[in-house]
């Protein structure tokens, strides 16, 4: 059999995968600021524990220090909030580009055995190099899930593959099929994971 060669030319799909590539550049910059903050924390903390409590002096540096204080917590508070959603947004994305690649190649894929190797290898050649996607095999109900690879500790932590929020249901319930008919369902409703059933 020759090997499938799925279309990567779609328009929403490369807008998707250059969202993702900002989104990174962001997380690390949004990283980086998080860190500085929790340092600017440490370093206030280590102040005030170090003043002489013994004089007029060291009361004013105290109530300075507490202002301080409750700045850097803000400001990491912040960062870490920040940083949090950015993941979440940054896990979306990723899912959205397997979801978008599968849309844009459905008529291709509809009817095939997502098992099958090279219905499997299509799906993860066609996509950028730190997202991929394996299957639950031999479960009836067989699903997608996506994965980010290392260029993000973090996003990787948000596609674990017990959260079903990172599953594509893709699949005919009765077997390992592509079902076309499910998937532009799921697709138009904007669900297409677990929570699609």
């Amino acid at each position: 059999m020759s090997k499938i060669h799925l279309k990567i030319d779609g328009k929403r799909y490369n807008l998707l995968i250059e969202k993702h590539e900002k989104q990174l550049v962001d997380l690390a910059a949004l990283g980086e600021y998080e860190k500085q903050a929790s340092k600017a924390c440490v370093q206030v903390v280590q102040q005030y524990e170090s003043v002489n409590r013994n004089n007029a002096t060291a009361n004013r540096q105290l109530a300075e220090l507490l202002a301080e204080r409750h700045i850097a917590d803000e400001k990491y508070k912040q960062a870490t909030e920040r940083c949090s959603a950015l993941i979440d947004d940054t896990a979306r994305t990723v899912i959205d580009i397997v979801v978008e690649l599968i849309h844009d190649n459905i008529d291709m894929l509809n009817g095939m055995d997502i098992n099958d190797k090279q219905a499997f290898l299509a799906i993860n050649e066609a996509l950028p190099d730190d997202i991929f996607v394996d299957t639950n095999m031999g479960e009836r109900d067989t699903v997608l899930h996506v994965h980010s690879g290392n260029r993000n500790k973090r996003v990787r932590r948000a596609l674990q593959r017990i959260d079903s929020d990172t599953h594509i249901n893709c699949c005919n319930k009765q077997g390992h099929f592509i079902d076309k008919k499910r998937f532009l369902s799921d697709y138009a409703n904007g669900k297409y994971g677990n929570t699609a059933r």
